[in-house]
């Protein structure tokens, strides 16, 4: 009996690691209604531009005439914020099946699970408001050295701390490509930035 015990946790283990190890390239990006909102989550700016030194970077929706759109408007997914994680059932595991090369199959159940384990996350980080791009491996062919090319950017908002260095390099690639840049301040009066704008 702890003989089969054992062989079926390690046949789940493989098969658990196995769904691990599904190939998925994501990028997230969060849904602001203007640039007020963006100006009052400084929680964001300290989380996710280095203290305010990094920097922030509006996409237009706008790529109906892109070749990337089908990809673009099946890929992204809105973030689901939860107190449950996404699980695959016990009996579930046990059908699946896994190749010689330890490549699992995935099955359209399988497909759902991962998907909805890539989209969801704690309660706590609804302040986020994230959608998530993922592609999987039948979308590899839009990759150009390992990255999606994302043409959309609308306007670039700079942190309040950051380096003069990177600021001008990105000055620089906005004055190229004709996009409005801001530069973030803090409010004196309340708990929130402002931008204004660095180029004309």
């Amino acid at each position: 009996m702890r003989t089969l015990l054992s062989e079926a946790r390690g046949d789940c283990a493989r098969k658990v690691q196995a769904i691990r190890n599904v190939p998925f390239r994501v990028t997230c990006f969060s849904n602001f209604d203007n640039d007020e909102e963006l100006g009052k989550n400084t929680t964001m700016w300290s989380h996710y531009a280095d203290n305010h030194r990094g920097f922030c970077i509006k996409y237009s929706l706008k790529f109906l005439d892109s070749p990337l759109h089908s990809i673009l408007k099946c890929g992204l997914f809105k973030i689901i914020y939860s107190a449950r994680i996404s699980k695959v059932s016990p009996g579930e595991l046990l059908k699946l099946q896994l190749a010689g090369d330890g490549v699992v199959d995935i099955n359209a159940y399988l497909a759902k699970t991962i998907y909805r384990a890539l989209i969801t996350k704690a309660r706590f980080w609804g302040y986020e408001k994230e959608w998530r791009l993922i592609l999987g491996k039948e979308n590899s062919n839009v990759l150009q050295n390992g990255r999606i090319s994302f043409p959309f950017i609308e306007s670039i908002y700079l942190g309040c701390n950051i380096d003069n260095t990177l600021s001008q390099h990105i000055l620089n690639f906005a004055g190229t490509n004709n996009i409005p840049v801001y530069k973030a301040s803090k409010s004196g009066e309340e708990f929130r930035l402002e931008f204004l704008r660095e180029n004309s």
